[in-house]
């Protein structure tokens, strides 16, 4: 299915469906390399042949070393970019953990962080968690609060 998509995003689409023909198994293998697991790996190449696909005009001759190179360079970044996404969601996952050890539940969301704060907010006690939510969450000044 994704295949037929990209094909027809490929501005040569017999040539392109030769160049997949061809290296699909060599590219698994490199982003397997990167990757070591084989739903990533798929993952890698399917995103490098889109990339490809946006950028056939790139591509020379099918048997030459250069385009070999090209396709080569382009699912080792894809894989990279994968298995960075991949370690930075492990980060997150492993800082609100280590919140949780602390008798604290966080939930570390990157793009949310008031959320975060309501969410430490509410596992203060009582008396202050009323203080914090009057200041942050309506938005009252310190005299109104006093």
């Amino acid at each position: 299915m994704i295949l037929l998509t990209i094909m027809d995003q490929a501005k040569k689409p017999a040539k392109f469906c030769i160049l997949y023909e061809k290296y699909k198994y060599l590219l698994q293998k490199v982003a397997m390399d990167i990757l070591h697991d084989s739903y990533l790996a798929e993952d890698a190449v399917q995103n490098a042949f889109i990339k490809i696909a946006d950028n056939m005009e790139k591509v020379g001759e099918i048997e030459s070393r250069q385009t070999k190179s090209y396709i080569i360079a382009i699912t080792k970044n894809a894989a990279i970019d994968i298995w960075r996404k991949r370690n930075r969601q492990k980060e997150s996952e492993f800082r609100a953990n280590d919140a949780e050890g602390d008798k604290m539940s966080v939930v570390y969301m990157e793009t949310d962080m008031e959320n975060e704060v309501l969410d430490v907010i509410k596992n203060l006690p009582e008396k202050y968690r009323d203080i914090f939510f009057m200041k942050y969450s309506v938005g009252m000044e310190n005299s109104e609060i006093a």
